[in-house]
C-alpha cells in the first residue's frame, strides 16, 4: 500500500509472516515502535584502530533530512579479564560522519543514531502529536466500545437523514461536485454499526450510458447545507 501524505492506524502496526517454526499452522507478528516524533534510525558496528579511534560514515543525505541526532554506543568485548573498556562520541556529526573513541585499541563498538526526521515534507507540513477533531468528528469515538459506549457513538455512524438541499458528492474516480438532492430516490443502507446511513440514487453527470443520458449511481452524500 502506498500513501501520498499521512498514514494512520487506530490499532497496532505489524508485519505478519508464516511462522518459521510452524509455517503451516501459525503466523509470526512483529510490531512497529511508536513515539511522538518521526524518527529515522541508523545503526551498525565499527572497530577502533590502534589509537582507539574510529569514524562512522552516515549516508550522504543524513544532515539534509535529519536533525537532533541521539547517539548510543555499546562496547563488544569478550576478551578474558575484568577490565572494562570505555567508549564515547569524540566528535559530533559533521559532514555526515562522527568519531568514536575507546579507552583501548581494536575494540568493536555497536552504534545507533536516532534523529528527528526533517526533510522538506516534514518542514512544510509538520508532524503534529495532538490534533483537534474536525466538526463532523467532534462528539464521536474511533472505537466507542473501548469507553463502554454504544456503536452509534462511532465516528463512521451518522444517523441524521439528509434532506433536500445542497450536498457535496464524492464519486470514486470523479471530482467532487455539488448537486440538488431530490427527496425521491433516497434509500437507506445499514452499516456494520447498525445505524441507518442515508444514501441517494441520482443521475451522475460523470458517467454516461450508451444513449448519452446520465446513468444513476448510488453514492454516499454528505450534507453541507439545507
Amino acid at each position: 500500500m502506498w500513501a501520498q501524505g499521512r498514514l494512520s492506524a487506530t490499532g497496532t502496526k505489524t508485519f505478519r509472516i508464516d511462522h518459521p517454526d510452524d509455517p503451516e499452522n501459525k503466523y509470526l507478528l512483529h510490531y512497529c515502535s511508536e513515539g511522538p516524533e518521526p524518527l529515522n534510525v541508523y545503526s551498525g558496528s565499527v572497530t577502533t584502530d590502534a589509537e582507539g579511534i574510529a569514524w562512522v560514515q552516515l549516508p550522504d543525505y543524513f544532515e539534509e533530512i535529519n536533525k537532533s541526532p541521539r547517539y548510543q554506543l555499546t562496547v563488544v568485548d569478550d576478551a578474558a579479564g575484568s577490565e572494562f573498556v570505555q567508549v564515547k562520541v569524540a566528535r559530533r556529526i559533521k559532514e555526515n560522519r562522527f568519531m568514536i573513541m575507546t579507552s583501548a585499541p581494536d575494540i568493536e563498538v555497536c552504534w545507533e543514531v536516532k534523529a528527528v526526521r526533517n526533510d522538506r515534507w516534514v518542514r512544510t507540513y509538520g508532524a503534529p502529536v495532538e490534533v483537534e477533531k474536525q466538526d463532523l468528528e467532534k462528539g464521536t469515538y474511533q472505537h466507542p466500545e473501548l469507553y463502554g459506549l454504544p456503536a452509534g457513538k462511532g465516528i463512521d455512524c451518522r444517523p441524521d437523514p439528509i434532506e433536500q438541499g445542497e450536498v457535496m458528492v464524492r464519486v470514486s474516480g470523479h471530482r467532487a461536485g455539488q448537486i440538488e438532492l431530490p427527496r425521491r430516490g433516497r434509500s437507506h443502507a445499514v452499516p456494520s454499526c447498525g445505524t441507518p446511513a442515508c444514501r441517494s440514487t441520482f443521475p451522475c453527470p460523470a458517467k454516461k450510458n450508451p444513449s448519452g443520458a446520465a446513468s444513476p449511481q448510488t453514492v454516499s452524500v454528505q450534507r453541507i447545507s439545507t
